[in-house]
Formats: structure tokens, sequence, C-alpha cells
């Protein structure tokens, strides 16, 4: 192999054109979704197949060659079919060669699919992010407008092929706590179809404490603060061998607050065996919380998770073997290093209390009223030894693979 060239580095569209001797290969297919392409007039010779070597079906017409593309690569091999074809593969001639023309012919094909998937953002709670990927060959003038309620808001960017581009607007009051969507319309013209999705905007809030909280165990200064409960059959998983007996086998209330140092947890959690033997990373698998945290929340709608960024964090804290255990999986710094955390375990109310003060240093987050930033967390459940049977989650996005474009937002409030 001679020579490889990622033709669409960004974007949704992917293909990769390999140079060998006397021939250029090549594989195309799309990251997220279903669509068609047309290439205009292909060479003769072009051998088009499926991820099995079977030839692919597709229509011909006078000018074009039309064929399905997935998420599945589709493969093209343009061979030198003649003398003259040779020479130009060996003397590597500009625009002559297979591996020039097999490039052009990618670059110059027309892509029939929505012609870009949009991502929203809330970095703060009175302004919103559209993300826009073109997934065209060809650069886009896009309008977009969100609505909200009575709220509309309009704004245009240039979306270079392969590329992608931000269109800011100003949110409007009174979002913060309500399971409110926003409408995102993206119009790239009379060439191709409007595209249209909905985000929700809701956000739950994390109270400003007056005073630093004394990690000790006992969580007696967040009486009366809002809390979050965990406490029916409906937030528990899995669902479909959920053993449960009620809220003195496992239920929790927790709360959230910060100040200008720390994020602050605490959690009373009912739980009638408590058991974690593990040690280490292995404290998920017992008794004990895991915890993520993500500086933005990108809301993916259509476009495909991609598990956590570099920025995000995730960690864990557990009584396990009798001794106040933490952990940390995931994250730019050592949450611990400054962190504090302590977990104890009353037996004769059958009562674990937890508490940490995590830095927002090591997160990567700015503490400011109105900050938006995502949390999410697990409370796991193990009676035996054997490791955990079930779980509380705030959302999904710990368990069963990792996805923080689905957790809560978060907002800092006085």
């Amino acid at each position: 192999m001679e020579q490889t060239i990622d033709i669409f580095p960004e974007g949704n569209i992917k293909a990769v054109v390999f140079r060998k001797l006397n021939e250029a290969d090549a594989a195309i297919w799309l990251v997220k979704g279903e669509g068609r392409i047309a290439f205009n007039k292909i060479p003769r010779n072009l051998m088009i197949t499926d991820v099995m070597g079977a030839p692919l079906a597709v229509d011909k017409t006078k000018d074009a060659t039309t064929f399905a593309i997935g998420e599945a690569p589709i493969y093209l091999n343009l061979r030198a079919s003649n003398i003259f074809d040779r020479i130009c593969n060996y003397l590597n001639l500009s625009a002559l060669s297979s591996f020039d023309r097999l490039c052009n012919a990618i670059t110059t094909a027309e892509l029939h699919v929505a012609p870009v998937l949009i991502q929203f953002v809330i970095p703060c709670i009175d302004k919103g992010v559209v993300i826009l990927h073109n997934q065209t060959m060809h650069d886009l003038k896009t309008k977009i407008v969100c609505t909200i309620d009575d709220f509309a808001a309009t704004n245009e960017v240039w979306i270079v092929r392969g590329k992608k581009a931000e269109a800011r607007f100003v949110l409007p009051p009174g979002i913060t706590g309500e399971e409110k969507k926003i409408k995102v319309e993206a119009d790239c013209g009379p060439r191709f179809e409007k595209v249209t999705v909905s985000f929700p905007v809701g956000c739950m809030v994390c109270k400003r404490l007056p005073a630093p909280v004394t990690i000790d165990g006992k969580c007696s200064e967040w009486t009366g603060r809002p809390r979050i409960m965990m406490n029916n059959r409906e937030q528990l998983m899995p669902k479909d061998q959920l053993k449960w007996e009620g809220t003195n086998d496992l239920s929790a209330v927790v709360w959230t607050g910060w100040d200008k140092t720390n994020f602050y947890f605490a959690a009373e959690v009912r739980d009638d065996f408590h058991v974690n033997e593990k040690s280490g990373n292995n404290i998920w698998n017992g008794d004990g919380f895991q915890m993520a945290f993500v500086p933005l929340v990108v809301d993916t709608g259509l476009f495909p998770g991609s598990g956590y960024g570099s920025n995000d964090t995730e960690i864990g804290l557990a009584l396990a073997q009798g001794t106040p255990v933490e952990a940390q999986w995931q994250g730019p710094r050592n949450v611990w290093l400054t962190g504090r955390c302590t977990v104890k375990r009353d037996e004769t109310t059958k009562m674990t209390r937890y508490e940490a003060a995590v830095p927002w240093l090591a997160l990567g987050i700015s503490p400011v009223p109105n900050k938006v930033f995502g949390f999410n967390f697990v409370l796991f459940d193990d009676d035996t030894g054997a490791g955990a049977k079930c779980w509380y989650q705030l959302s999904p996005g710990i368990t069963n693979g990792k996805n923080p474009s689905l957790f809560k937002r978060f907002v800092l409030s006085e």
C-alpha cells in the first residue's frame, strides 16, 4: 500500500482511499444513520461491493450510479483496465491515476441524507448553543430557528463541508426546573429537507450553602434543604430482574449544594443489609455511590453518544470492609487529592450516611450563579456479597454504557 487519504476527517460521512500499485481501493460509510449516494459518470470498471465482498445492488441512469449507504462500509475498487491506465498509475499522473480518479468520484458524489446533525448545549441558564454537523459534500448556508412556548429566535451560520458550526441564542427566563423542550429547526436551502429536533431544557437546582459543610457523616446540616428522593420501584434498575421489598430494602434521600470551592453531596440511605467487600476501583460492585460530572451536557438528539470526554469526571465512595473508601475512574485531575468524603453506618437504624466535598477546580467547572453542568449518580445495592443486585440512578448514562448526553443538567443558584 503506497498512500492512504481520509477524504472527510470530520462529519457524519467517512471515506478512506488507498493507493496501490495498479489500482485504488476505498471504504465509505456513515457514522450514524442511512441514506443514498449518487456517483456522477463513474469509471466504467469501478467495482462496488458490500462488507462481505458481494456486488452491491445499484440504480443506474445515463448520468448517475446510486446506491444505499449506512453504518456498514461500502467498498470501491478501481483497477487499471488497459495500458494507458497502467502508465498513468506508474507515473502517478495527477487526475489520471486510479487513486486520483477514485478520490474525485467520491468528492463529487451527491449524498442524500439529512443535511445536518444537531446537538444542543446550555452553558448557563440564559444561553443556548446549537451545534450543527455538516453531513453533505457541500458547504451549507443554514438558517436556525429555536422556539419554546411563545419564544422564538433566529440565527444563520455557514457550515463548511465535513465540519461543524455553532449558533448561539439567548434563552427566555423561567425554564429552570421545568420539563420543557426547545424545538430547533435547521433550513439549509431548497436543495435539502429541513431538519427539526426537540431538546429538553429543564435543569435541577443546586443551591448555594450559607457556610461550608462539615464532612462528618451526620448529615445534620442538610435538614430543610431541597432534596432528591429515591424511594419507589420505578426508579430502580434493572427492571426485568428486580427483587425489591420496599423502602426498608433500599431507599435514599440525596442533597446537593455548593460554595466557591466545592460541590457538596450528601445522602441518607436506608438499607436492610450493608454489604461491600470490594476494594479500590471495584467498590462500585457493592453498596455505595458512583457519580459523574460533565462541564457541558451536549444533548445529542439523534446524534450518537460517544462515552466520556477528556474533561468529564467519574468518582465513587463507599463503606467497604468497614472503612470509607473513595475511587476515581475518569477525569483530568485527581479529585481526592483535595476532596473529602466519609461514610458512616448505623446498624440500629439501618441507615448509611454519605458526605463528600468535591473541588470545583478538579472538575474544571466554574462555580458561578446560573452556571449549568451535568451531574449523575448511581446508588448500588448488594445484600449478599455477590455484587450489586440492583441500583437507583438519577438518569441513565453511567451504567450499561457511558453516555453523558443523558445526564441531568444542574444549575447553580443562590
